[in-house]
């Protein structure tokens, strides 16, 4: 079962909310604040990834066991915190949606990078 597409959110009381997403099968990857539309400043979109793009992200994706994440990350102790979901599409036609409050899986930050535009 391979991963086609991530979709990954994050906002919160306070800051601008950012906006990810990466389609393997149209190749394309896009990340924004503030809103996910090229044509509003703050929104980078690459269409057309290179097979070896394409192949750098896969195995990038593959390493960080996105399918073993828990569908909930929680930290009830803190308010007004920042909150982020991750939707992830898979070849076989099934999603996985998972959901986190103040609280992160150990390589987050991993996964984060994927949407690195630069």
């Amino acid at each position: 079962m391979k991963i086609t597409k991530l979709f990954f959110e994050e906002g919160g009381f306070f800051g601008v909310p950012e906006f990810g997403e990466i389609d393997l099968l149209n190749k394309t990857l896009k990340y924004s604040k503030g809103i996910l539309d090229s044509e509003r400043s703050g929104s980078a979109v690459k269409n057309d990834l290179s097979e070896e793009q394409i192949e750098l992200l896969q195995k990038r994706i593959a390493d960080l066991h996105l399918e073993d994440w828990q569908t909930e990350y929680s930290d009830n102790d803190i308010l007004d915190g920042t909150q982020w979901s991750l939707k992830i599409s898979f070849d076989n036609g099934k999603n996985k949606e998972i959901f986190g409050s103040n609280k992160y899986p150990d390589n987050f930050e991993a996964m984060k990078k994927l949407f690195d535009i630069n």
